[in-house]
């Protein structure tokens, strides 16, 4: 009995991508798959190695210990040469990093930037409010048509520092 290496028809092909999958013991099968088909191709092991890892981690499924769990496995199954397993390793901590850098798109900048200028505006009434008791109903809407965080910023170090109402709203001019 003569046995073969059936594996390079089997199952999904994964020279140029990964195709996509919800399971992930499904990754853990491509991965042993994939060790098979590059034994001889360490550069394509390692692309395929990290589109793995990608993968799972976009998933977003699994607790962080059964992740640590599938990787351990796929380390196992396809080893890398010491150069490109640094490389594999700067992946995997871009992935990472990339993953808990929340991804904002600009409608919400702006929303931040007003809520933090709003934030900035009503810390500078509190401040003079406390230091500084009279009316400011005409300082209230000086303050609402500053746009600019650094001049709000000194009119705060200013409600802290004046000694007068009037000195305040000097400044504010």
């Amino acid at each position: 009995m003569v046995w073969r290496d059936n594996t390079a028809g089997a199952g999904p092909a994964l020279g140029a991508s990964v195709p996509a999958v919800a399971d992930p013991f499904a990754l853990v099968v491509m991965a042993h798959i994939a060790s098979y088909r590059t034994v001889r191709k360490p550069e394509s092991r390692l692309r395929l190695k990290v589109r793995l890892m990608r993968q799972l981690q976009r998933q977003g499924r699994l607790s962080q210990e059964e992740m640590e769990d599938i990787f351990r496995f796929v380390d196992l199954v396809m080893p890398l040469r010491p150069d490109l397993a640094e490389e594999y390793s700067a992946e995997v901590k871009r992935a990472e990093e990339e993953q808990q850098v929340p991804k904002i798109g600009q409608f919400e900048q702006m929303a931040e930037a007003r809520g933090a200028l709003q934030a900035l505006r009503e810390a500078v009434l509190e401040a003079l409010q406390l230091r500084l008791p009279g009316q400011f109903a005409t300082t209230s809407e000086q303050l609402q048509k500053i746009n600019d965080p650094g001049i709000l910023r000194e009119l705060l170090r200013k409600a802290f520092t004046a000694a007068s109402p009037a000195e305040f709203e000097g400044a504010l001019q």
